[in-house]
C-alpha cells in the first residue's frame, strides 16, 4: 500500500484505531497515517478514535490530538480488542438513524422550571423530576432545558437507570463506571468497601462523584423504574440522605425521568425537589416536528397529507419517531393509506404490532437476550450472538427500525409500549437450558477480562446478573452479586411457577437483606410466603410471616396481613380470608392490587355492590392496566345483570378501553366481557360465539370456560357444562389447585347444575359441606335452591320440602 492508497482507504472509514508500541511510534509510515486521520477526523468523516497499548511505551510519545482525546487502552487479547472494534462499529450504525431531531413545543413546562430554579440558591431544587409516560420526552424536557438555562455548565447527559427494589449499590456501580477505568480486583475492591459504609458516608460517595462530573459539564439523570420512591411514595432513604448532602450546592445536580408522580403532601416535606408532568404535544406543535423533519430529507407532503398524520399521534413523541421511521422506510402515503401498525403501536397492542413483523432467527436471538438482561451493550451481544459482526449490526438496526429495541447510550434494551408483548410472545421463549448457556457464556466473556488493566464496565451488570443464573458462577464474580439481582431471579421463578428455586433465591437474597432497601426486603419475604403457601409448606410460610412482623412499616404490616388471608383462602376459609384482605386494604386504601383482589373476591360471588368501591379505586388509579379495566368492566356488567342502577356511559367506555388494551392476540378480557354483556341481554348464541374465540385465543385460561359455562347454564343446555366444569377442574389442578377464587366460582356452578337438573337433595348436601363456599354465597345458593325445591316439589323428598317451607317463610 502506499500512502495515497490509505488516504483513500480512510475516506471510507468511521473509526481510527492506533496500535501503540515502540515500533509503531518510530515509523514514519504511522506518522503519515496519523497525520492523514486528523485530516478526516476534521472533515467529519472519522467518528471514533481508540488507542491500544501492545506494549510498555507511554501514551505521552503519540501526538498532542491523540493525547486529549483518549487514554490508551492496554488489552492483550487481540479478541477483546476486535471485539471491542466491532461493537464501537454496531454502535456507530445505531445512531446512525434519522430521530426526531428537533424540540419544539413545552414552552410553558420550560418557563415552570425555569420560574422554580431563578430563585436563591438556598432554595434552588436539587433533584429534578420529569414525570409522563414512557417516551412522552421526559428526557428531551430535561436536557433541552438545562442546556439553555446553564450552557456553561451541562454539555454532556449521562443516565443511569434504577430498578425496582435496588439501591444505593446498584445507583453507586454505574456512577462508578461512567468515572472510573479499573481492573475487576481494583472494581470490586471498591464495591465492596461501599458496601461497608453507613448510609450517610455512602451518600457522601456519591454526592462526590457527582460533583466531579458537574465540574466536568456532565448531568446524570436517573432513569426510574421503580427504584427511586418506597412504597408510600417517599424517597428510600439513601436518596434522602444524597439530597442533604447536596443542598448547599445551590444548583440542580440530579434529574429523575418517572412515570410515577410523589404525592401532594410528601412534595411539600421536600421543598428542594421540582416536579413536572408533562403533557402530551399539541396538533400545530406535532405537525412542525413531522413538517421540518421531512423536509430535511427532501420529502414531498402536503398539508392535508400531514394533518392526517397527525390525527394518529396523539401528541405523544413516541408516536412521531415511530410515524418518521415509517415514512422514511415506505412514504407518507403508506402510512396514511394503512396506518393500522402505528394504531397498533400507540394504543400499546404489542401482541397485534409484533405478529405483523417477520423477525429472523438471529433478531429473535437478540430479543430473546435483552427480555432476559433488559440491558446489553454492543460488545456483549456480538460476544453472544453467533454471526458476522455485520449480519449482527444489521439484525439490530432493523429492530431499531421497526422500533422494536432502543439504544440508552451504550446499552439496547426492548421498547417499553412493547415489553409485555414480548413477554407473551412464544417466538421469544427459551428453554432453561438456553438461559443457563447464555449466563455461563456472559461470565466466559467477562472471565477474558480478569487480568486486563482496565474492564469495560457495561458489561459487569449483565455478568453479575448472568453468574447469579448460573450454577457455577465465577469466583471473581460471585463477589459482586447482590441481593436485587437474587429477587429479580426469584421474580422469575415465581412467574414461572417454579415455586422451591424461587424459595432457594429468596433464601439467599435475605441472607443478604441489609443490602436491600426495606421495600425489597418485604417484597423478598412476599414472594417467599407465597411460593411456601403453594408449595403447602407451612414451617417456610410460618418462618416469612414472623420475620416480616419483625418490620413496623405500614408496607410491611398489610403484607402479612395479605399473606395470611392468601393461605387462608387455599383453605377455604373464605370468611376469615375476606376480613384479612379488609384489614389490609384499611392500612392501604389506594393499593391498587388489594383492591382489584377484593373487587375479584366480590365478583366470583355475585356481591357486585361491594366489589364496585374497590373495582372503581383500582381503576382511578390505573385506567390503561388491561386488568384494573377487566374487572371494573365485569362489575358493572355484573350489577346490570342483578338489576342495579349502572351509568351506561361509564360502562361504554370501560368497554371501548378494554376493546384497546385488552383485545390483543393472547388476552381475552375484552371477549369475555363482550360474552357476559350478551348473556346478560340473553341473546345466547352472540354470548356464545365470543366466549368460543375468547377460549381459542387463551385455551388455557379459566375465564372464558367459566363464561361459556354460564352461557350453556342460561340457555337450558346443562349437559353442555359438563365438559367445560371438568375442563375448569383440570385447570385448576394444574395451578396448584388454587388459583384466586376460582374454586367458589366452581363450587356455585355445581351447585347451580344440581339445581338445574333437579338434583336437590345433592345440591343441599354440597352448600353444606363445601369448603369454597362463604357464608353469603353459601346463603344466596340456599334460598335459590329453596325457591326451586317450592316450585318442583315432586323431586324433592319431605324433609327438603318441609326445609325450603321454613327457608322462604324467614325469607
Amino acid at each position: 500500500m502506499n500512502v495515497a492508497a490509505i488516504r483513500e482507504a480512510l475516506k471510507r472509514s468511521d473509526i481510527f484505531v492506533y496500535f501503540l508500541s515502540h515500533h509503531s511510534v518510530t515509523s514514519k509510515f504511522v506518522g503519515e497515517e496519523i497525520r492523514a486521520a486528523l485530516e478526516s477526523r476534521g472533515k467529519g468523516l472519522i467518528k471514533r478514535v481508540y488507542v491500544f497499548a501492545l506494549d510498555d511505551v507511554s501514551y505521552k510519545s503519540l501526538p498532542e490530538w491523540l493525547q486529549e482525546i483518549n487514554v490508551a487502552k492496554k488489552i492483550a487479547s487481540p479478541k477483546l480488542c476486535a471485539r471491542r472494534i466491532q461493537a464501537s462499529l454496531l454502535e456507530l450504525a445505531a445512531e446512525d438513524d434519522p430521530g426526531i431531531g428537533l424540540y419544539l413545543g413545552r414552552d410553558a413546562d420550560q418557563a415552570d422550571l425555569r420560574k422554580a430554579i431563578a430563585v436563591p440558591p438556598s432554595k434552588t431544587p436539587i433533584f429534578l423530576h420529569a414525570v409522563g409516560h414512557h417516551g412522552i420526552g421526559r428526557r428531551s424536557f430535561l436536557t433541552n432545558s438545562l442546556k439553555s438555562l446553564f450552557p456553561r455548565l451541562f454539555n454532556t447527559f449521562v443516565e443511569v437507570t434504577l430498578g425496582n427494589y435496588e439501591g444505593t449499590e446498584e445507583l453507586y456501580r454505574q456512577l462508578f463506571s461512567l468515572n472510573h477505568v479499573c481492573s475487576i480486583e481494583t472494581m470490586t475492591k471498591e464495591f465492596d468497601s461501599y458496601s461497608r459504609l453507613d448510609v450517610r458516608a455512602q451518600a457522601a460517595s456519591i454526592s462526590d462523584i457527582l460533583m466531579e462530573m458537574s465540574e466536568n459539564g456532565e448531568f446524570v439523570i436517573v432513569v426510574d423504574e421503580g427504584g427511586v420512591y418506597n412504597d408510600e411514595g417517599q424517597f428510600q432513604p439513601f436518596l434522602s440522605s444524597l439530597l442533604k448532602q447536596l443542598l448547599d450546592r445551590g444548583r440542580p445536580s440530579l434529574g429523575f425521568v418517572q412515570t410515577r408522580m410523589m404525592p401532594l403532601r410528601l412534595k411539600a416535606e421536600n421543598s428542594r425537589t421540582y416536579h413536572r408532568y408533562l403533557q402530551p404535544l399539541s396538533d400545530e406543535v406535532v405537525a412542525e416536528i413531522l413538517s421540518l423533519t421531512l423536509k430535511e430529507f427532501a420529502i414531498e407532503y402536503t398539508e392535508i397529507q400531514i394533518g392526517l398524520v397527525v390525527g394518529h399521534i396523539d401528541g405523544h413523541p413516541y408516536n412521531i419517531q415511530f410515524a418518521l421511521q415509517y415514512i422514511l422506510n415506505y412514504g407518507i402515503d403508506s402510512i396514511i393509506n394503512d396506518p393500522t401498525e402505528l394504531i397498533e403501536w400507540k394504543n400499546r397492542r404489542a401482541a397485534d404490532f409484533l405478529n405483523k413483523i417477520q423477525f429472523n432467527e438471529m433478531e429473535v436471538e437478540i430479543v430473546a437476550l435483552l427480555s432476559e438482561y433488559h440491558f446489553l451493550d454492543a460488545e456483549t451481544i456480538i460476544g453472544i450472538v453467533v454471526g458476522s459482526a455485520e449480519e449482527i449490526t444489521q439484525s439490530v438496526r432493523r429492530l431499531q427500525d421497526h422500533c422494536c429495541i432502543e439504544r440508552r447510550d451504550r446499552h439496547f434494551h426492548i421498547a417499553a409500549p412493547i415489553r409485555d408483548g414480548v413477554r407473551r410472545d412464544g417466538r421469544f421463549d427459551r428453554s432453561g437450558e438456553w438461559k443457563q448457556k447464555v449466563a455461563i457464556r456472559i461470565c466466559e466473556l467477562v472471565s477474558e477480562y480478569e487480568n486486563e488493566d482496565q474492564v469495560p464496565m457495561s458489561i459487569i451488570g449483565a455478568a453479575t446478573l448472568a453468574s447469579a443464573k448460573a450454577k457455577t458462577p465465577p469466583a471473581f464474580l460471585s463477589h459482586l452479586i447482590l441481593p436485587s439481582h437474587l429477587l429479580r431471579i426469584a421474580r422469575e421463578h415465581y412467574d414461572d411457577g417454579r415455586r422451591g428455586q424461587c424459595m432457594e433465591f429468596c433464601q439467599r437474597a435475605f441472607a443478604m437483606k441489609d443490602r436491600l432497601p426495606e421495600d425489597g426486603q418485604v417484597e423478598v419475604l412476599r414472594l417467599w410466603g407465597l411460593s411456601a403457601i403453594r408449595s403447602g409448606d407451612e414451617r417456610v410460610f410460618s418462618e416469612a410471616v414472623e420475620q416480616l412482623r419483625r418490620y413496623r412499616s405500614r408496607v410491611a404490616q398489610r403484607m402479612v396481613l395479605f399473606l395470611e388471608g392468601f393461605s387462608l383462602r387455599r383453605k377455604g376459609h373464605l370468611d376469615l380470608a375476606e376480613d384479612k384482605f379488609l384489614q389490609a386494604w384499611r392500612l392501604a386504601k389506594s393499593n391498587q392490587s388489594l383492591n382489584r383482589e377484593l373487587a375479584s373476591l366480590y365478583c366470583k360471588q355475585r356481591r357486585y355492590a361491594e366489589a364496585e368501591a374497590h373495582a372503581r379505586a383500582a381503576y382511578k388509579d390505573a385506567p390503561t392496566n388491561p386488568f384494573i379495566i377487566d374487572i371494573f368492566a365485569e362489575t358493572l356488567l355484573g350489577k346490570e345483570s342483578a338489576g342495579l342502577s349502572v351509568n351506561a356511559t361509564e360502562l361504554a367506555e370501560g368497554m371501548s378501553k378494554l376493546s384497546v388494551y385488552g383485545d390483543a392476540p393472547g388476552s381475552s378480557f375484552y371477549l369475555v366481557r363482550i360474552a357476559q354483556g350478551h348473556l346478560r341481554r340473553k341473546d345466547y348464541p352472540k354470548a356464545l360465539a365470543a366466549a368460543n374465540r375468547a377460549i381459542e385465543r387463551t385455551p388455557s385460561l379459566l375465564a372464558p370456560y367459566f363464561q361459556r359455562a354460564e352461557v350453556y347454564l342460561a340457555s337450558a343446555d346443562p349437559d353442555r357444562v359438563d365438559a367445560d366444569l371438568e375442563k375448569i377442574g383440570l385447570l385448576l389442578t394444574d395451578a396448584g389447585g388454587f388459583s384466586e377464587g376460582d374454586e367458589t366460582r366452581l363450587s356455585e356452578l355445581q351447585v347451580r347444575l344440581m339445581i338445574e337438573r333437579r338434583q336437590f337433595k345433592m345440591a343441599k348436601n354440597k352448600i353444606d359441606s363445601d369448603a369454597f363456599l362463604s357464608t353469603n354465597v353459601k346463603s344466596r345458593l340456599l334460598n335459590q335452591l329453596a325457591r326451586a325445591v317450592s316450585f318442583d316439589p315432586a323431586n324433592a323428598d319431605a324433609e327438603l320440602r318441609e326445609w325450603s317451607k321454613v327457608k322462604l317463610i324467614k325469607k
